[in-house]
């Protein structure tokens, strides 16, 4: 999650965020996940500023080994 979080903010300088993590519906969650959840662990909100402006985020570069087909292109 912290690499993903530093990926947005380097696509987004200075920008405020949190992130939310949820399982699809059906899926399992990972052991250990609502202990991290609970402790805090997960760092979701590490991106949150108080001295941002609201404004829409852009995605981060995509690397070319997990680029989807279509956008590897």
């Amino acid at each position: 999650m912290a690499e993903f979080g530093r990926d947005v903010l380097s696509a987004n300088p200075g920008a405020s965020f949190d992130i939310s993590v949820s399982m699809a519906k059906g899926q399992r969650k990972p052991r250990g996940f609502d202990a991290a959840e609970k402790a805090g662990t997960f760092g979701h909100q590490a991106f949150l500023r108080e001295d941002a402006t609201y404004r829409k985020l852009v995605s981060p570069p995509v690397s070319g080994a997990a680029a989807p087909a279509a956008l590897a292109a």
